[in-house]
């Protein structure tokens, strides 16, 4: 009688489930269309914003407005419920595929109410374009499918009955219930014979038990849209486990924690597109991170205030070569380059969105194929350079153009010679030599950088005199000396550093 009864409710669920299908139809080429729409308004509002906004029109914008984000955080709700069904398989218990068919029902439902909706929504910021003839210019080819005529279908209104009006099966649901939120870990059967001697309809008896399922599980599901998560100076030891659920992240800083491991299951975070774990232990990324190809920006060096006058002050970590697959990283740093060597470096340089680029623990041979990368970065601003050991030439001679529209450049270990392309720097308003004891005269060249505002000297000038000669460094406006142990003076000549707001000289030798 048990098995009999099992079959009952495979069939009536299976019922269920293709009028489900039925009923939902068509929904994914409205979602279609309604992103269409989205992105006109989108349009339409950076182009009303610019002019002077009054009255009603400008609180027509503003509902505009309004409904775009209600539209941005349906359509996140949808990936998030179409993403969760493709990644949902491979269970082989029964009741395990009965909770995964029964957790899809409720927001299958609730995702095409949200969209009939919007539908409306539309119609009627068409509508009132119409009428203030502000957008006929802007209409794309989306708002087509906002003239079909809205579907209704008379069974809905079954699938939402109150959990009240089924009665008699309490005890057997709620176990049912249990074992799909708690999880059960062998193959499971239980008696549903009541439920078929009863005159109830099935249908509703499986609404019901959808409800108390729902009811069990839309608290944790708020968080599952979660877009940031900053975790920077919390007192936390490991990233937790539920993090790696969060399907819509997009931004996630450890930054001044203690973890000092990254989970392999931060590769499911796929619309991941900012991960911060600065000032924190991680030494050593996982591979799974080259498969985030939404990433933008990875920050990982650590700075070590106890050893400040060190080189090994500043950290990176080591990442898997391939880093080249993450054509979207604009900001890549601390990245030791001695973990895969020049393979890396090579990879470098298929990151041509590159604003803000960091290596350290470079030695004297990987300075010509770090150039060869560089040149391909056209949209790099900042460069920072680290040597591997206080005692290696930093070697960063080009034979090529470097990036022109580089604005801070941070160079960190021993020159034999200035970078032959750093004159050449047109935009550059930062220059940092650290550890670099360049010998008397080396900076020269420099005098005539047209937008330097910015230098910084730390144990970076071996020399006993530092002469800023007339007409030189005309924009510069702070100029830092620090541990400069050889210097014995300072020559600035009349018209030289002319907008000089800040002198900071020292600790210097006695």
């Amino acid at each position: 009688m048990t098995e009999t009864a099992v079959v009952l409710v495979i069939d009536k669920l299976l019922q269920l489930l293709v009028q489900e299908g039925k009923l939902l139809r068509g929904v994914h080429r409205e979602v279609a269309g309604i992103r269409d729409e989205l992105e006109t308004i989108k349009c339409f509002l950076k182009e009303v914003e610019k002019g002077d906004l009054q009255g009603g029109v400008k609180k027509w914008a503003k509902q505009v407005r309004e409904a775009a984000f209600h539209i941005e955080d349906v359509m996140d709700e949808y990936i998030l419920h179409t993403a969760q069904r493709r990644h949902q398989h491979g269970f082989t218990p029964f009741l395990h595929k009965i909770g995964r068919l029964l957790k899809q029902l409720k927001p299958r439902h609730e995702m095409a109410t949200k969209i009939q909706d919007i539908k409306v929504l539309v119609r009627e910021i068409n509508e009132r374009s119409e009428r203030y003839g502000s957008t006929s210019s802007q209409q794309g080819s989306g708002s087509s499918n906002t003239n079909e005529v809205t579907w209704h279908d008379p069974r809905v209104g079954s699938l939402f009955i109150e959990e009240g009006e089924v009665v008699g099966i309490e005890s057997t649901r709620d176990e049912l219930v249990s074992w799909l939120v708690t999880g059960t870990t062998r193959r499971s059967m239980i008696s549903v014979e009541a439920w078929e001697e009863s005159s109830y309809n099935m249908q509703k008896v499986l609404m019901a038990m959808r409800n108390q399922f729902y009811q069990e599980k839309e608290t944790r599901a708020p968080f599952k849209l979660l877009k940031v998560l900053d975790f920077e100076d919390a007192p936390i030891y490991h990233l937790p486990k539920e993090a790696a659920n969060l399907f819509h992240l997009n931004h996630l800083s450890l930054r001044n924690t203690k973890v000092k491991m990254i989970p392999k299951s931060v590769g499911r975070l796929q619309n991941l597109q900012t991960l911060n774990v600065m000032e924190t232990p991680v030494r050593e990324l996982p591979i799974e991170i080259l498969g985030l190809y939404k990433l933008r920006h990875l920050l990982a060096h650590y700075y070590d205030l106890e050893i400040k006058s060190s080189l090994d002050s500043m950290q990176g970590v080591k990442i898997h070569n391939g880093v080249g697959c993450l054509s979207e990283l604009q900001t890549l740093t601390l990245v030791e380059a001695n973990h895969h060597g020049v393979g890396l470096l090579k990879e470098l340089g298929k990151l041509r969105q590159l604003r803000y680029l960091g290596v350290s623990n470079m030695s004297a041979e990987n300075g010509k194929v770090l150039c060869a990368s560089m040149k391909n970065m056209n949209h790099l601003k900042t460069l920072l350079v680290s040597s591997i050991s206080e005692d290696e030439i930093l070697d960063l001679q080009c034979s090529s153009s470097p990036p022109q529209f580089l604005e801070h450049v941070i160079l960190r270990g021993r020159l034999e010679k200035l970078p032959n392309w750093i004159p050449e720097l047109q935009n550059l308003v930062t220059l940092g030599l650290f550890f670099s004891d360049l010998v008397e005269g080396s900076l020269n060249c420099n005098h005539a950088l047209p937008s330097l505002i910015n230098l910084f000297l730390d144990q970076g000038y071996a020399g006993e005199h530092l002469h800023f000669k007339q007409g030189g460094f005309r924009k510069l406006k702070k100029l830092t000396l620090r541990n400069l142990d050889r210097l014995q003076m300072v020559k600035i000549d009349r018209e030289a550093l002319p907008l000089l707001e800040q002198l900071e000289i020292g600790p210097c030798p006695s």
